[in-house]
């Protein structure tokens, strides 16, 4: 299950509200204090008819270089998720949106993360519904020293890490260093760590970035829950929701927060889905981007489910070519593709003229962009570059690496 968004930042947030209900009168009147009319927040809300759906946008922001044109808005949504809660049948569906996925805005192509730099949370929003088709009533945004602060009033919370942790970037001042054991307390900063890791310094491995950061934030969040659930959490209340209140930009109103706060809280557990659009991280025109099938992901926000759709034939014209010195690398794969279901008529191979090529790489020709998650997942392989020009050669060109395997 593909749980949270970027930096589960707003999740915990919300999800504090949600289990504070039980706080009463102090929890309303710490909602007074959330900034509810920031210069930020530049999106006006929709308030949502009597008994109808409500689609709260969740978001947590990088703080980045302050550009004169952008203003306050030069920061980037580094986690995104959308909030569907429908009170006809008390259900709510969590979807997280890659911050790195391919739309389009105003005829342009921009990963859906760069929107709020550029003209504010109203760029992100009317995004969202020209791309995904759905209507945004609330926004809701965080900081990374917001999700530190919550993190620490909670008290710390207990993860499994599953892999040691070694990352610097400089240039973004992100620094990751944790070491891998279960049932470790993280504090705030250690919290925002483990919740941002995408691979280690120097990994030479190919991986969706995305899916393994969203996996510890799946852990993260669950955890979260876990601990607001106890007895005890009831006395760190006030410190809690002081955090929240200080943190939270949004244009939702106090009194419509308890209303969908209280109303959450009621949820069942089997009336709750967690998920994240479907789709894969390719490599298009210098960018690597998160792409997604339009049809899988037609209902996904309202549904919490992808769509059965009709998968394309594997009838492609491939080339594969050995860029090591193991012999009949390419004949192997080839096999292997045919057992994955490709035809058997399209295929040739070869060794590449050049050895030794250090990585394997996956070239794909004029395929629909919606196609390739699927296509990726057959060739179980993930450097892949689509260049949107066909060729009348090879619609595929795998170029085997030392890495292959």
């Amino acid at each position: 299950m593909y749980f949270n968004k970027k930096r589960i930042i707003l999740v915990c947030c919300f999800v504090v509200l949600c289990i504070a209900i039980g706080v009463g009168s102090f929890f309303y009147v710490s909602l007074f204090s959330i900034n509810t009319d920031s210069k930020n927040i530049n999106v006006a809300a929709v308030k949502p008819k009597s008994n109808e759906a409500v689609n709260i946008l969740i978001t947590g922001i990088d703080t980045g270089r302050k550009e004169s044109e952008f203003g306050d808005y030069s920061k980037r949504n580094d986690a995104i998720m959308l909030l569907h809660y429908d009170p006809k049948d008390k259900s709510a569906n969590l979807i997280s949106v890659p911050r790195d996925t391919k739309v389009t805005y105003e005829g342009n192509t921009k990963k859906i993360n760069e929107l709020s730099s550029i003209g504010g949370p109203k760029y992100l929003v009317n995004a969202i519904k020209s791309n995904f088709g759905i209507n945004v009533n609330y926004y809701i945004q965080l900081d990374y020293k917001g999700f530190q602060n919550i993190v620490d009033s909670i008290g710390g919370v207990n993860v499994t890490v599953n892999n040691n942790m070694n990352y610097d970037d400089s240039n973004g001042n992100i620094h990751i260093h944790l070491n891998k054991g279960e049932n470790q307390k993280l504090d705030g900063k250690k919290a925002e760590q483990f919740i941002r890791w995408e691979k280690n310094n120097n990994s030479s491995e190919n991986i969706d970035s995305d899916l393994a950061r969203i996996r510890n934030q799946q852990q993260f969040v669950s955890a979260v829950v876990q601990n607001l659930k106890r007895k005890s959490m009831i006395f760190k209340m006030p410190s809690i929701l002081k955090a929240v209140a200080k943190n939270v930009q949004t244009n939702m109103t106090s009194s419509e927060m308890y209303k969908y706060a209280k109303a959450l809280a009621a949820v069942k557990g089997e009336n709750l889905r967690a998920k994240a659009i479907s789709g894969s991280e390719v490599y298009i025109g210098g960018n690597t981007y998160f792409v997604y099938n339009h049809k899988e992901n037609k209902n996904i926000f309202v549904t919490g489910k992808t769509e059965k759709v009709t998968n394309p034939s594997l009838n492609y014209k491939i080339e594969i070519l050995n860029g090591t010195d193991k012999n009949g690398l390419a004949k192997q794969y080839k096999d292997v593709l045919l057992k994955n279901g490709f035809s058997s008529g399209d295929f040739t191979t070869g060794n590449y003229p050049k050895k030794p090529v250090k990585n394997t790489k996956v070239t794909l020709y004029g395929i629909d962009e919606g196609e390739v998650p699927y296509i990726k997942s057959k060739l179980k392989l993930n450097n892949v570059e689509l260049i949107s020009k066909k060729t009348d050669k090879f619609d595929i060109i795998i170029l085997q690496g030392e890495d292959f395997k």
